[in-house]
Protein backbone atom coordinates (compact mmCIF):
# COMPACT_ATOMS: atom_id res chain seq x y z
CA UNK A 1 0.00 0.00 0.00
CA UNK A 2 1.60 3.42 -0.58
CA UNK A 3 1.60 6.22 1.69
CA UNK A 4 -1.16 8.09 0.06
CA UNK A 5 -3.47 5.37 0.73
CA UNK A 6 -2.08 4.40 4.25
CA UNK A 7 -2.76 8.17 5.26
CA UNK A 8 -6.42 8.15 3.87
CA UNK A 9 -7.26 5.49 5.86
CA UNK A 10 -5.89 7.03 8.81
CA UNK A 11 -7.88 10.32 8.35
CA UNK A 12 -10.69 8.04 7.81
CA UNK A 13 -10.02 5.39 10.85
CA UNK A 14 -9.07 9.11 13.03
CA UNK A 15 -12.96 10.53 11.96
CA UNK A 16 -14.71 7.57 12.55
CA UNK A 17 -13.35 7.11 16.04
CA UNK A 18 -13.63 10.76 16.88
CA UNK A 19 -17.48 10.79 15.68
CA UNK A 20 -18.55 7.35 17.37
CA UNK A 21 -16.93 9.35 20.29
CA UNK A 22 -19.13 12.45 19.96
CA UNK A 23 -22.00 11.46 18.23
CA UNK A 24 -22.35 7.48 18.89
CA UNK A 25 -22.00 5.15 16.52
CA UNK A 26 -25.84 5.08 15.24
CA UNK A 27 -25.42 8.41 14.18
CA UNK A 28 -22.11 8.38 12.45
CA UNK A 29 -23.10 8.16 8.36
CA UNK A 30 -20.73 7.42 5.63
CA UNK A 31 -21.02 11.06 4.35
CA UNK A 32 -20.13 12.67 7.47
CA UNK A 33 -16.99 10.51 7.73
CA UNK A 34 -16.08 11.47 4.50
CA UNK A 35 -16.86 15.06 4.83
CA UNK A 36 -14.92 15.69 8.22
CA UNK A 37 -11.71 13.40 6.55
CA UNK A 38 -12.02 15.40 3.82
CA UNK A 39 -12.22 12.75 1.12
CA UNK A 40 -15.52 11.58 -1.03
CA UNK A 41 -17.81 8.96 -0.19
CA UNK A 42 -16.20 7.07 -3.41
CA UNK A 43 -12.61 6.79 -1.52
CA UNK A 44 -13.87 6.00 1.25
CA UNK A 45 -15.89 3.17 -0.55
CA UNK A 46 -12.72 2.08 -2.14
CA UNK A 47 -11.68 1.29 1.30
CA UNK A 48 -14.54 -0.24 3.19
CA UNK A 49 -17.90 -1.37 2.93
CA UNK A 50 -19.93 0.65 5.33
CA UNK A 51 -19.13 2.20 8.78
CA UNK A 52 -19.84 -1.45 10.19
CA UNK A 53 -17.00 -2.96 7.56
CA UNK A 54 -14.78 -0.05 9.21
CA UNK A 55 -15.75 -0.93 12.79
CA UNK A 56 -14.85 -4.46 12.25
CA UNK A 57 -11.61 -4.13 10.29
CA UNK A 58 -10.55 -1.70 13.44
CA UNK A 59 -11.78 -4.47 16.21
CA UNK A 60 -9.96 -6.90 14.04
CA UNK A 61 -6.39 -5.08 14.24
CA UNK A 62 -7.16 -4.27 18.01
CA UNK A 63 -8.12 -7.96 18.40
CA UNK A 64 -5.13 -9.77 16.80
CA UNK A 65 -2.44 -7.59 19.07
CA UNK A 66 -4.75 -7.95 22.19
CA UNK A 67 -4.57 -12.22 21.34
CA UNK A 68 -1.04 -11.92 21.03
CA UNK A 69 -0.30 -10.17 23.83
CA UNK A 70 -2.54 -12.39 25.58
CA UNK A 71 -1.15 -15.83 24.21
CA UNK A 72 2.56 -14.62 25.78
CA UNK A 73 0.39 -14.15 28.99
CA UNK A 74 -0.72 -17.45 29.32
CA UNK A 75 1.46 -19.45 28.29
CA UNK A 76 4.02 -18.37 31.19
CA UNK A 77 6.15 -16.01 29.30
CA UNK A 78 7.34 -12.97 31.95
CA UNK A 79 5.16 -10.98 30.44
CA UNK A 80 3.94 -8.71 33.46
CA UNK A 81 -0.11 -8.14 33.64
CA UNK A 82 0.98 -4.50 33.95
CA UNK A 83 2.87 -4.97 30.86
CA UNK A 84 0.00 -5.71 29.12
CA UNK A 85 -2.59 -3.29 30.03
CA UNK A 86 -0.06 -0.71 29.25
CA UNK A 87 0.35 -1.85 25.62
CA UNK A 88 -2.89 -0.64 25.13
CA UNK A 89 -3.74 1.91 27.79
CA UNK A 90 -0.60 4.12 27.57
CA UNK A 91 -0.82 5.11 23.73
CA UNK A 92 -3.91 7.70 23.47
CA UNK A 93 -4.78 7.09 20.28
CA UNK A 94 -5.46 3.13 21.58
CA UNK A 95 -7.25 4.15 24.29
CA UNK A 96 -9.59 6.50 21.87
CA UNK A 97 -10.03 3.55 19.99
CA UNK A 98 -10.93 1.14 22.14
CA UNK A 99 -13.41 3.37 23.54
CA UNK A 100 -15.10 3.63 20.86
CA UNK A 101 -15.04 0.32 19.58
CA UNK A 102 -16.58 -0.70 23.50
CA UNK A 103 -19.51 1.37 22.79
CA UNK A 104 -20.57 -0.21 19.68
CA UNK A 105 -23.36 -2.82 20.39
CA UNK A 106 -25.47 -3.58 17.29
CA UNK A 107 -26.64 -6.69 15.58
CA UNK A 108 -24.42 -6.26 13.06
CA UNK A 109 -21.12 -5.58 15.38
CA UNK A 110 -20.40 -5.56 19.14
CA UNK A 111 -17.07 -5.34 19.98
CA UNK A 112 -17.50 -6.15 23.66
CA UNK A 113 -18.81 -9.51 22.18
CA UNK A 114 -16.04 -9.96 19.80
CA UNK A 115 -13.63 -8.97 22.65
CA UNK A 116 -15.36 -11.71 25.34
CA UNK A 117 -15.25 -14.39 22.57
CA UNK A 118 -11.72 -14.32 22.48
CA UNK A 119 -10.72 -14.28 26.57
CA UNK A 120 -13.11 -17.05 26.50
CA UNK A 121 -11.17 -18.91 23.31
CA UNK A 122 -7.83 -18.15 25.22
CA UNK A 123 -8.96 -19.05 28.75
CA UNK A 124 -10.28 -22.80 27.63
CA UNK A 125 -6.62 -23.41 25.44
CA UNK A 126 -3.82 -21.49 27.55
CA UNK A 127 -5.45 -21.47 31.06
CA UNK A 128 -7.19 -24.89 31.08
CA UNK A 129 -9.85 -23.19 32.46
CA UNK A 130 -13.37 -25.77 31.49
CA UNK A 131 -15.69 -24.54 34.73
CA UNK A 132 -18.53 -21.87 32.41
CA UNK A 133 -19.08 -20.10 35.76
CA UNK A 134 -15.35 -19.37 36.45
CA UNK A 135 -14.75 -18.93 32.54
CA UNK A 136 -17.65 -16.33 32.71
CA UNK A 137 -16.40 -14.33 36.06
CA UNK A 138 -13.12 -14.00 34.76
CA UNK A 139 -14.37 -12.46 31.29
CA UNK A 140 -16.33 -10.09 32.77
CA UNK A 141 -14.08 -9.43 35.65
CA UNK A 142 -11.37 -8.93 32.40
CA UNK A 143 -13.80 -6.04 30.28
CA UNK A 144 -14.85 -4.56 33.79
CA UNK A 145 -11.31 -3.57 34.99
CA UNK A 146 -10.10 -2.99 31.46
CA UNK A 147 -13.69 -0.58 31.02
CA UNK A 148 -12.66 1.09 34.20
CA UNK A 149 -9.01 1.74 33.52
CA UNK A 150 -10.33 2.90 29.67
CA UNK A 151 -12.44 5.71 31.35
CA UNK A 152 -10.51 6.65 34.12
CA UNK A 153 -7.48 8.73 34.77
CA UNK A 154 -6.14 5.55 36.73
CA UNK A 155 -3.05 3.48 36.07
CA UNK A 156 -3.63 -0.08 36.08
CA UNK A 157 -2.60 -1.92 39.80
CA UNK A 158 -1.98 -5.37 39.86
CA UNK A 159 -1.91 -4.59 44.07
CA UNK A 160 -5.68 -2.57 43.75
CA UNK A 161 -6.30 -5.95 42.05
CA UNK A 162 -5.72 -8.17 44.63
CA UNK A 163 -7.15 -6.11 47.53
CA UNK A 164 -10.36 -6.42 45.28
CA UNK A 165 -9.96 -10.08 45.32
CA UNK A 166 -9.15 -10.26 48.37
CA UNK A 167 -12.67 -8.43 49.33
CA UNK A 168 -14.57 -10.89 47.55
CA UNK A 169 -12.90 -13.54 48.98
CA UNK A 170 -14.22 -12.20 52.38
CA UNK A 171 -17.53 -11.56 51.26
CA UNK A 172 -18.10 -15.10 49.97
Amino acid sequence: MDLRSERTIKWIEDTFVELTLTEGFSRVTVSEIANKAQINRKTFYAHYLDKYDLAQKLAVQVLKRYKLLLDQRLIGTNIRLNSLIDSFLKKKENVRLLKALFTIHTEEFDFEEEFSKLLVSQLKKHAKVTDPLEIEILVNIAITTGKYYLNSEESFSVDRQTGIIRSIQKLI
